[in-house]
């Protein structure tokens, strides 16, 4: 699978290789949950294929993340993207998911943005 993961004392960042699918985005999340139950957590996507993304499969990412969400109570995660489209379908995401799960949601288009908002 094209996911790399780095992992500090406080941050995990996995950032997306080209071809990854959102389903193994998030089968590679479900795996990995237990691991960053304490920690904040980054996911790059600047090389993600938001075309391939619509507005059913951002409902069910809700859906599928809210029942995984009290593993990471009251923790971030940042989306980093590069294009409008998948600044819009991120925001999309975020909007779906305020209500639904139990960590907080930011996207960026800055990676260095987006660590910084994580530690604070």
């Amino acid at each position: 699978m094209g996911i790399r993961t780095d992992i500090d004392s406080h941050v995990v960042t996995n950032t997306l290789e080209p071809g990854v699918t959102s389903e193994e985005v998030f089968l590679y999340a479900a795996a990995h949950i237990e691991d960053w139950e304490f920690k904040q957590v980054v996911w790059d996507l600047s090389h993600f294929d938001f075309m391939s993304v619509d507005a059913r499969t951002l409902r069910l990412f809700v859906e599928r993340a809210a029942k995984m969400s009290t593993k990471r109570k009251g923790r971030k995660t940042a989306l980093v993207v590069q294009s409008e489209v998948g600044f819009g379908m991120m925001r999309m995401l975020q909007i779906l998911a305020e209500d639904k799960v139990q960590f907080t949601f930011g996207v960026f288009r800055d990676l260095a943005e987006a660590l910084r908002w994580v530690k604070e």
